[in-house]
């Protein structure tokens, strides 16, 4: 993996490639391919192109193998964005590849782009707690089960029955206050059945 942030613990941070070169040439090491990650919910054709053009950079007089580009695709969580058209996605790919003649195989990860909309969890609301302002609906699902949103503060759609009281607020039964879910305002019950969407 190749990283471009200084404070990226990550694979090899860019700025290291000049040193690497000649510790190559040294050690004498046969390279066979790249494998690259340049983020995650990406939603616009520019950073591949960056990429593909540092690529072109690195194999200037030398054939590879492997080359993988990494996934890093966005994934809709709300269900009514435009994401990255994968067709004008693959066409880019092929264009630029094209482009800078690389001859090596190309590996793509698409992994959570292809099934993260494929899956759903479904949880069980163990009560509902009312503190004179809101109504907090308490799961039997927690962090442990979804981790992104704890950890980014990420969303995921929610939906119940639509019946009931008016609540966004949604929380896992974990002892810790970040044990929490975004949600728009839906009904809610006790003992309903909530559906997470995007959990693939």
């Amino acid at each position: 993996f190749f990283f471009k942030e200084k404070k990226n613990k990550f694979g090899i941070n860019i700025f290291n490639l000049k040193n690497l070169y000649y510790l190559n040439l040294i050690l004498d090491i046969n390279i066979i391919g790249y494998d690259f990650h340049i983020g995650s919910q990406i939603t616009k054709i520019s950073p591949l192109k960056k990429l593909l053009k540092l690529i072109n950079i690195l194999y200037k007089n030398k054939k590879y193998s492997y080359l993988d580009i990494g996934g890093g695709i966005g994934v809709d969580y709300y269900f009514n964005k435009k994401i990255i058209n994968f067709s004008k996605y693959y066409n880019e790919i092929k264009k630029l590849i094209k482009k800078y003649s690389i001859k090596s195989k190309i590996i793509i990860e698409l992994g959570r782009y292809m099934f993260c909309n494929c899956c759903v969890i479904i949880s069980k609301i163990n009560y509902i707690k009312y503190n004179e302002k809101n109504f907090f609906c308490i799961l039997n699902l927690g962090m442990n089960d979804i981790l992104r949103p704890s950890l980014y503060n990420s969303f995921h759609k929610i939906e119940s029955y639509n019946k009931g009281k008016n609540t966004s607020f949604f929380f896992g039964p974990i002892c810790e206050s970040s044990d929490k879910f975004l949600s728009k305002k839906i009904k809610v019950k006790n003992n309903f059945l909530v559906i997470f969407y995007s959990t693939g």
